[in-house]
């Protein structure tokens, strides 16, 4: 990895330390509800899709680029064994700590290249195989390897993540972090998702949106008319499902307590919806089509 991205999860993991010093109540959820929500959603729609509902003994997920393997210990807790693999030893770290945090044990956490194929030979082949931000640093060849490594890994299932770079939401985000001075990678290559898996011939059996909500309000800067439009249509949606607490959103601050109804309300939109807005789009790949369309959305 990159020294930017080194730093960013050493920094991460610090942020994360110093959130739950001398806490007893605080935890991976209480750092980043806005996240765990919306990636909690996700993992039920996967367990869904890719599973049909119902994780046998064998299920197994394996994210490449595994960060804090949010998506990986929510997976756990539906049945799924998981396998990180990051070369960032601060990576890592985060994830055994957040899973500790949460009184669970962090999946498996593998040090290699997970961009060599030489190096993930040995890991068992996973129903679902994922990464979230990583393939958009890549080259338009090397986006279409990275997707057939990951392939390669798989009995089926590859799910990739990218920030929506056009959407209100990420758009707003790079402007409140470049006003802060603040690090953000932002080395990002174009990538058309679906074009990418028309060439390696594979199928799209879904695409949908991740994180309509900031982690903070302070993220939040007025003035786009499209942000704008989609705080007044959440907002609207938040207080008549969480009560007249939520008008005062964005300038709030969500909690623990917040989760049930920051997922009712990114749930209640359609996926278009989430798609065309949200921080990230993420794309469910099937890499074998052969096998039928029953278990696709």
């Amino acid at each position: 990895m990159t020294q930017t991205a080194m730093s960013h999860w050493a920094r991460e993991l610090y942020d994360f330390e110093q959130h739950c010093d001398g806490a007893q109540d605080r935890d991976y959820r209480s750092w980043q509800p806005t996240k765990w929500q919306s990636l909690e959603s996700l993992r039920d729609r996967l367990v869904t899709e890719c599973w049909n509902g119902r994780p046998g003994p064998d299920a197994t997920a394996l994210e490449l680029g595994c960060g804090s393997a949010t998506l990986l210990i929510q997976l756990q807790e539906r049945g799924v064994h998981g396998i990180g693999v990051d070369c960032d030893p601060g990576a890592r770290q985060l994830a055994r700590v957040a899973a500790g945090s949460l009184g669970v044990a962090a999946p498996a956490l593998v040090d290699a290249d997970f961009f060599d194929p030489g190096a993930l030979v040995d890991l068992p082949m996973a129903d679902l195989v994922f990464h979230i931000g990583v393939i958009e640093h890549f080259g338009e060849e090397e986006q279409l390897e990275f997707l057939r490594i990951s392939a390669s890994r798989s009995h089926r299932w590859v799910l990739i993540g990218i920030p929506n770079e056009n959407g209100p939401v990420f758009s707003g985000f790079l402007k409140a972090v470049t006003a802060a001075d603040a690090v953000y990678d932002h080395d990002h290559q174009h990538i058309d998702v679906p074009a990418l898996v028309q060439r390696a011939g594979y199928r799209l059996a879904r695409a949908d949106g991740l994180h309509l909500f900031y982690s903070t309000p302070d993220l939040y800067t007025p003035g786009d008319p499209s942000l704008d439009a989609l705080h007044d249509l959440l907002r609207e949606r938040l207080v008549e499902l969480g009560g007249e607490r939520y008008a005062a959103f964005p300038h709030l601050a969500f909690e623990v307590g917040d989760i049930p109804v920051l997922r009712r309300v990114e749930e209640s939109l359609t996926s278009q919806q989430r798609y065309d807005a949200a921080f990230l789009r993420y794309y469910l790949i099937d890499i074998r089509p052969d096998l039928g369309e029953a278990a696709a959305p």
